[in-house]
């Protein structure tokens, strides 16, 4: 938000969210009163929204950190690369290709990838070169993302996917 915004404070230097009693939890009654939540910075309210996060047993305390960095590096990635998109410097030429979701979750059984043409060719192997038979291609000409599904034999691990030239790491998780 700091990179979108160019400062790191809240809009009047104070960001505010009012949890409303009894109307706020999913899963249960609560909160008991109105509690009123206020940051100066983008930060604070992510720092604060983390700490909630490890004190309500719904992400363990070792992934907090790691995680946090990860997501500032993607974010400002991200940023850079949707400014550069919106003023027109990415052409379809430069654009690369993104296969997500990656890791795969092997009851998802489908992956996709983006900035793709009709005429690509995609080969999967695995991590011994063998050639696996990807099912179910789908191309959407409008968003330029194909879609594939693959066989439900394939056992979790490490695959090869490579898009005409471009090779990519792809991982099928449990």
């Amino acid at each position: 938000m700091t990179l979108i915004t160019g400062n790191e404070y809240f809009p009047g230097g104070l960001g505010e969210f009012i949890a409303k009693k009894d109307d706020f939890l999913v899963f249960e009654k609560g909160p008991s009163t109105d509690v009123i939540l206020q940051w100066a910075t983008y930060r604070d309210a992510s720092d604060q929204c983390s700490l909630s996060r490890i004190w309500g047993g719904i992400h363990p305390p070792a992934d907090d950190i790691p995680g946090r960095k990860i997501g500032e590096k993607i974010g400002q990635n991200d940023f850079y690369f949707a400014n550069d998109y919106f003023k027109g410097k990415l052409t379809n030429n430069n654009l690369q290709n993104i296969v997500y979701p990656n890791p795969i979750k092997k009851s998802l059984d489908e992956f996709s990838i983006t900035n793709t043409k009709l005429s690509d060719e995609f080969n999967l192997f695995d991590i011994n070169g063998r050639h696996i038979v990807l099912l179910d291609k789908f191309y959407s000409e409008s968003t330029r993302i194909t879609t594939f599904k693959f066989p439900k034999t394939m056992s979790s691990g490490i695959y090869l996917l490579k898009i005409n030239n471009i090779t990519k790491k792809l991982v099928l998780d449990n």
